[in-house]
């Protein structure tokens, strides 16, 4: 494949976790449909787009995505930083998805079909997009600026092993944790409006639990309620906190505390 200064194809780090060197393309130039002619994509494993590659003025259309993605139907990493409008149908169907990374804050349309294969995704798009997500398998889920207020949107994604939620100023209950018979991480990040920790409900995971923010637990019982309960780790976010209540029932179970630059008392 002859040198190109449009596109690159970076040799770093294998994201579809073969081990080993991962063919990347990376997108830096708008796309025509005399790109690839003659050019062997068979080899590529993973697309690259940033919208800090390109023209100011560039737009999702113009690097042409479907006619793009339909010569990389077998491609297993999918990164797309951009701040134009992007269309995630026109992708269409990418069955053999490992890991992706989105950071998009205007999307329209979803991803499409099941993506048995997809195990990480590092997210900032709508609601909808998370809660269309059919990857039966996945295991990590990284979620950037989420507008609901509670869990439910990720309910379906029961084979999660990791959850980590950050900046989202709408989020105000764990209602929907309850489905989560894997979890074994979950992490609350810097979002404001989640004052307490109030789990209702008996739920056995996750054993670690990693807290930034203004948070107590509502009661024991909510503590007691996190049967696998293992570690809770507490850290002063960009909002605080300065102090947390912890009930006594933590302290009576040995849970491992990890309070970075917070103070504890026990209630």
């Amino acid at each position: 494949m002859s040198p190109d200064p449009h596109y690159s194809f970076e040799h770093g780090i294998d994201h579809s976790g073969h081990g080993g060197i991962a063919p990347i393309l990376a997108i830096g130039h708008k796309v025509t449909a005399q790109d690839f002619v003659e050019r062997d994509l068979s080899g590529i494993r993973g697309v690259s787009v940033s919208q800090r590659g390109l023209a100011k003025t560039a737009k999702w259309d113009d690097l042409n995505p479907g006619f793009l993605f339909d010569r990389l139907r077998g491609i297993e990493y999918l990164r797309v930083l951009f701040d134009d409008t992007v269309n995630l149908d026109a992708l269409g169907h990418l069955p053999a998805l490992r890991e992706l990374v989105v950071d998009c804050p205007k999307v329209r349309g979803s991803l499409q079909g099941e993506m048995r294969h997809l195990r990480s995704a590092h997210v900032r798009w709508p609601d909808a997009c998370t809660a269309g997500l059919n990857a039966p398998h996945i295991e990590k889920l990284v979620l950037l600026r989420p507008k609901s207020e509670d869990l439910t949107t990720v309910g379906h994604l029961t084979s999660l092993v990791e959850l980590d939620v950050h900046y989202s100023s709408a989020l105000h209950s764990l209602d929907g944790i309850g489905h989560f018979r894997s979890l074994k991480h979950l992490g609350i990040h810097d979002c404001s409006r989640l004052a307490e920790i109030n789990i209702a409900q008996e739920w056995p995971g996750p054993a670690e639990l990693l807290i930034g923010g203004c948070i107590r637990f509502a009661n024991a019982t909510g503590a007691q309620n996190l049967r696998n309960l293992r570690k809770l780790a507490i850290y002063r976010g960009a909002r605080g906190p300065h102090e947390v209540q912890l009930p006594n029932v933590l302290k009576d179970r040995g849970i491992e505390l990890d309070l970075r630059g917070v103070a504890s008392t026990w209630i």
